[in-house]
């Protein structure tokens, strides 16, 4: 009779520590669940601001841009938008940061050829 109460202390103790565990589960789970979500909902955008341009006006930057002033932020759509900067050619390195509601786009742009010399040629025509 002994060892049979001593097994069902054990197994009482035992089962403690499992609803222990998987209480500390559920909780984080719930809590995960809840930072899923507010990754999923994104930032509403109140302003996009463009830096580093030069001969690019910031205007022609944002028009490229599929996120507009207003709409929610999402990893997909800024991926996107990123893409879509690279994809018209006009700049070497690209940044985007949200800065709370900000989103902050950072470009570079690549050099242009403004002038073509032409050396050593005596068959052909030098103009076009």
């Amino acid at each position: 009779m002994r060892l049979i109460l001593l097994g069902i202390g054990n197994f009482m103790r035992l089962t403690g520590l499992i609803r222990l565990i998987y209480g500390l589960f559920l909780a984080l789970v719930v809590a995960q669940s809840g930072n899923a979500q507010l990754a999923d909902d994104g930032v509403r955008v109140t302003e996009i601001r463009v830096e580093g341009n030069r001969r690019v006006a910031g205007g022609t930057v944002q028009s490229y841009l599929p996120v507009r002033v207003g709409d929610l932020t999402s990893p997909a759509s800024l991926s996107n938008s990123l893409e879509r900067l690279y994809e018209t050619n006009l700049f070497k390195d690209i940044k985007l940061n949200l800065d709370g509601s900000v989103l902050l786009v950072s470009v570079v742009e690549n050099p242009i050829i403004n002038r073509v010399n032409i050396e050593g040629n005596t068959t052909t025509s030098d103009k076009m």
